[in-house]
């Protein structure tokens, strides 16, 4: 569904801009769909043997697996599974406590088709007794990235807007499967691939207050950076291509701008226009210091790595039991109303993939603007190192300051 342009005009140039995408090939099969119809196959069995309640076990692979369990939490507490004694709907309620538990695998596979997010769910109950199993697959390229959340991936360039299949499929299986990240001594900055007009460096905060650059490493092709227990960092975005891009940065799978009261879930925005929200970067660099909770003066919570009951995964009852946290940023073409599309971007988009836009960023305020986006460009993703705790302590991950 492409979403119509919102006449919201401001009088001041805008240089930073918050919107949606809502393009995706009608054939691909999404994080949404594929965790909607197993949250369906899990609600009839549990309809089925008079149960109500369930409780989110782990998801394991060489994934991150907390996007797919926040997804299939937010969607089996959409379904009714029957009516109360006072005639009102008995919906699914996700409880630690409960009798069922589903879990599964999260696997990432290449194939001569392409490749794909293999999804293996089971039900048990208690005694260890499995009730259940069902698969789904995930093939878009978007949903693979914030999944598997390769370290640096740039789609292939579509001369005169026709995309090349085999190139996106070979540039999506070498960052995925054979990642190849390798940090240079000293290297603070992430770049999708060299040569990319896009970086992206995670700042550390010191007792002063001030944002320093952490120098990255890297083991097995992935990039990572030390934070460490009452760290507070930031993200900064660079954009040296001279012209406006389209962002998204996740969290542990987790989006921004989830706490956010003017666009996150429940909001007004979100019920019109979804939750997948997105900011257009316009000028050379921003710095985003927190999770975004609302427009104005101290509106946002930093990054703070905490323990478990404080963290942003606690709030989102999307509970993680590995020690390895992921910062994602993706990058998409973005243009304002008015302006031309690039000259490769793909005929579906340049047709009217358009959005709304929030604009100029400025100490933490949004103004809207209407915006069009395009086609994904690419990614990176940085992973950082939990510190090692004992099974009996809290869980630190990472999570809004209080």
């Amino acid at each position: 569904m492409l979403l119509g342009n919102i006449k919201r005009w401001t009088s001041a140039a805008v240089c930073l801009v918050i919107c949606l995408v809502s393009v995706k090939a009608a054939s691909a099969a999404t994080l949404q769909k594929a965790v909607r119809e197993l949250a369906l196959e899990v609600s009839q069995m549990m309809k089925g043997n008079g149960e109500s309640e369930i409780t989110m076990g782990s998801f394991d692979g060489p994934v991150s697996p907390q996007i797919i369990k926040k997804t299939l939490k937010e969607e089996l507490e959409k379904i009714r599974v029957g009516k109360r004694p006072d005639g009102t709907a008995r919906m699914i309620k996700v409880d630690p406590d409960a009798f069922w538990r589903v879990s599964g695998d999260v696997v990432k596979e290449a194939s001569e088709s392409g490749v794909v997010i293999r999804l293996e769910t089971q039900i048990k109950d208690e005694n260890g007794k499995v009730w259940g199993t069902w698969e789904r697959v995930i093939t878009t390229t978007e949903d693979i990235v914030r999944i598997a959340a390769p370290p640096q991936l740039q789609t292939a360039p579509t001369p005169r807007g026709r995309v090349n299949p085999a190139a996106q499929y070979a540039a999506l299986r070498k960052a995925v499967i054979k990642p190849t990240f390798a940090a240079q001594p000293g290297q603070t900055t992430i770049r999708p691939a060299a040569g990319s007009p896009y970086q992206v460096e995670i700042l550390q905060k010191s007792a002063g207050g001030e944002y320093e650059p952490r120098t990255l490493t890297s083991k097995r092709g992935k990039a990572k950076v030390d934070l460490r227990e009452n760290d507070v960092y930031a993200i900064r975005v660079y954009n040296h291509s001279g012209a406006p891009v389209g962002v998204q940065v996740l969290v542990d799978g987790i989006n921004i701008f989830a706490f956010s009261k003017q666009y996150g879930p429940g909001s007004p925005f979100a019920q019109r226009f979804g939750a997948d929200v997105k900011f257009v970067l316009a000028q050379p660099q921003t710095t985003v210091t927190g999770w975004h909770k609302f427009n104005g003066p101290g509106g946002s919570q930093e990054f703070l790595i905490t323990e478990w009951g404080a963290s942003a995964q606690a709030v989102t009852g999307n509970r993680d039991d590995t020690n390895l946290g992921t910062i994602t940023v993706m990058f998409y073409s973005a243009w304002f109303e008015g302006q031309e599309p690039p000259a490769d971007e793909p005929a579906a988009s340049r047709s009217g993939a358009s959005g709304t836009g929030i604009g100029e960023r400025t100490d933490n305020h949004f103004r809207e603007r209407p915006t069009y986006f395009g086609k994904f460009l690419g990614s990176v993703s940085v992973r950082y190192l939990r510190p090692d705790i004992p099974l009996n302590a809290a869980l630190l991950v990472n999570a809004p300051a209080r």
